[in-house]
């Protein structure tokens, strides 16, 4: 399997960014340099391909705000290129820019877990009043690991 990793921060504008794209995907010289190529490019790669995608870092603020749209159009060809592409796996650094992340934890709770979690939590608060410094260790106390079970 191939992998490539690519730092779109590097890039300082559009041209960059593609020439970037080019050199570590690895493309050749007729490679046209701009979004539908791109998409044929990615949609063409027959090899099993795993790509890395990290977007600049910053404040968006003072940023380029053209030039993150255009990285943020780069992100969305790679994703449809992915979609069409079995051979071509892509993931971004940021973890909300991957597909489906948003529903990893959504289901782990409903209304009545959150407030079963809540009557705990001030249960527990309630205990950590009455608290006993007397039950922590002190530099007399012996602690000793068994750490036989971990061994391979």
């Amino acid at each position: 399997m191939k992998k490539v990793l690519i730092d779109l921060g590097r890039a300082q504008s559009k041209a960059q960014a593609q020439e970037l794209v080019a050199h570590e995907m690895g493309f050749d010289e007729g490679y046209g340099r701009n979004l539908d190529a791109l998409y044929d490019e990615l949609t063409s790669i027959c090899e099993p391909t795993a790509v890395g995608i990290f977007m600049p870092l910053g404040d968006p603020y003072e940023m380029d705000f053209d030039l993150m749209l255009y990285f943020d159009r780069i992100r969305e060809v790679f994703m449809e290129a992915e979609e069409e592409n079995d051979a071509l796996a892509v993931i971004f650094g940021d973890l909300t820019d991957n597909p489906g992340h948003e529903d990893d934890y959504d289901d782990l709770f409903d209304e009545d877990d959150w407030d079963d979690y809540d009557e705990d939590r001030s249960d527990k608060e309630e205990d950590e009043d009455d608290f006993d410094e007397s039950d922590l260790p002190g530099d007399d106390d012996v602690l000793v690991l068994d750490l036989s079970k971990y061994k391979k």
